[in-house]
Formats: C-alpha cells, structure tokens, sequence
C-alpha cells in the first residue's frame, strides 16, 4: 500500500542508497509522482551546493530524506540533515518493504532500512542512521543518530552502538556489545566487549587502533 503523502517528498543525496531509490521507490510505499530527486556528483559538491539546494524547497510544504552513504558515509550525511534541521525541516524515514521490524520498534528521523533487514523487539534507532540490507539486530540493540551498519551485520541482544559509529559488513557483534562515539569496525569476524570513542577496527587491520581527533576531521592514527 502507497504512503499516504501529506506533503510532497524531497530525497537528495549521492551513493547507493540514493540510486536503489529513485530506482525502486514504490518498495518503501512512495508514488514517485510526488517525490523528487536531487543527487550530488559527490561529497565535495554536497559540501558546495547543499544550501542552495535545500532552499528550493520549503518546510512548509515538503518533506526531505538525505541519502548519502557509500564513501561519504555518516559525516557528510550529517552535514545535510544538519542544514535541513536549521531550516526546519521534516525528515521522514524509509522502511524497505522486504525489511521486518517487530512491533514497539522505535524509528526516528531520516533513518534508512534496507531490504532484508531485520530488526527485533525493543530496538530503538535513533535519527540519520542507516541499517543496510540483511544486517540483523536481536533483542533490546540501541543505535545512536549518525550510525551505519553495512550489509549482513549482525548485532547481538542488548548491545548499544554510540553516535556517528560504523559496523562494517558481516561483522557480528556478540550480546551485549557497548561502542562508544565514533567506534568504527569493519573487519569481519566475531567481536564483543566494550569499545571506547574512538576505537577502529579496520578490515585489513590486525589490532584495534584509537582515532585521534574528534569526528572525520583528523586522520585515524594507530596506537603506539
């Protein structure tokens, strides 16, 4: 069944989010005839043209969702949903109609849930996080604004993903899981504990390493 559009929906972004959905709008419950596309030739010309953009429109009479992932990943995403706020703007939340969410499962703002995604009772996710294709999340997991979690990740019962933190694909987080802020982990595998703000665990990386530096800003930096 199509959304019932109470205002026009602005989608704007770059990446592959953004192409699955000007591609297959109509899984996530949208008529296209009232969306509208805006896409970026990437993250320096979001960074560039993102007010102009943004002020075609008005809160009043649209609706936005930011789609940015791929590269650009959580910090530029932020930037937009940033700018949108200030002006005040909506952002709704697109739920692919392959994905299952249990019910009491709380979605905020402009979060993006891929096809086969599952998520269990008592998962609370909160704005601007997107949970890609096929990642699992069992009972009770709570992920902060400005996440991502890649295909196939699974994240075990009562685990908590701080802000702007990234679980790579087919990582598997063991119950009880506790991330700090900016925690970035992308080798696969099987992981648990607790890691502090900061903390990356790269793909090719052999240890965990500490991020130096608040944010994107600064170049991630192994630990002597």
């Amino acid at each position: 069944m199509l959304n019932p559009v109470i205002k026009p929906l602005c989608i704007l972004g770059c990446g592959d989010v953004f192409e699955s959905l000007r591609q297959n709008l109509s899984a996530y419950g949208w008529d296209s005839a009232h969306v509208f596309f805006h896409g970026f030739d990437g993250v320096d010309a979001l960074a560039g043209q993102a007010d102009g953009v943004i002020a075609q429109w008005s809160p009043q009479t649209h609706d936005l969702f930011l789609a940015v992932d791929s590269n650009a990943m959580n910090h530029a995403r932020l930037e937009l949903y940033g700018r949108a706020r200030l002006k005040g703007f909506r952002m709704v939340s697109l739920v692919h109609n392959k994905a299952h969410l249990d019910q009491g499962v709380h979605v905020a703002d402009n979060v993006w849930v891929g096809p086969g995604a599952l998520l269990s009772h008592g998962c609370r996710i909160e704005s601007n996080t997107f949970i890609h294709a096929n990642a699992r999340l069992d009972a009770r997991v709570q992920v902060a604004s400005h996440v991502s979690i890649a295909p196939g990740a699974r994240l075990g019962a009562d685990s908590v993903i701080g802000a702007h933190s990234i679980v790579g694909a087919d990582v598997i987080l063991k119950p009880a899981t506790q991330f700090g802020h900016h925690v970035v982990i992308e080798a696969p595998g099987s992981h648990g504990g607790e890691w502090a703000s900061g903390t990356f665990l790269e793909s090719t990386a052999e240890h965990a390493a500490m991020m130096i530096g608040p944010g994107y800003t600064f170049t991630r930096q192994a630990l002597k």
